[in-house]
């Protein structure tokens, strides 16, 4: 009999009990760049934080290379390829043509 009276207590605990869902934007809003316009982990710092999500980043010094989240303000749409790697997409360089 007592073990039906705590189960009954732990299912009513549970059926109580709020659970609330939070979700966070990850605006990039607060993130600082030093004299270059753009930040890609030359640093070595890793990765950085923007409110509670972790970009990881890796970057090699020996090649100057990178791979991961990196962020930027250049805002170039004309330079197309690789020289233009930290500036917003150029439209229509997705997939067919679209973008």
């Amino acid at each position: 009999m007592k073990r039906h009276i705590v189960t009954a207590i732990i299912i009513c605990t549970f059926l109580t009990t709020k659970s609330y869902a939070v979700s966070y934007c990850s605006d990039m809003e607060e993130l600082k760049l030093s004299e270059l316009p753009y930040w890609n982990g030359s640093d070595m710092a890793g990765g950085f934080r923007d409110h509670y999500v972790y970009y990881k980043n890796s970057y090699n010094p020996q090649w100057g290379v990178w791979s991961g989240f990196a962020y930027s303000r250049v805002n170039d749409t004309n330079t197309p390829g690789y020289q233009n790697q930290y500036a917003v997409w150029t439209p229509g360089t997705g997939v067919g043509g679209t973008g």
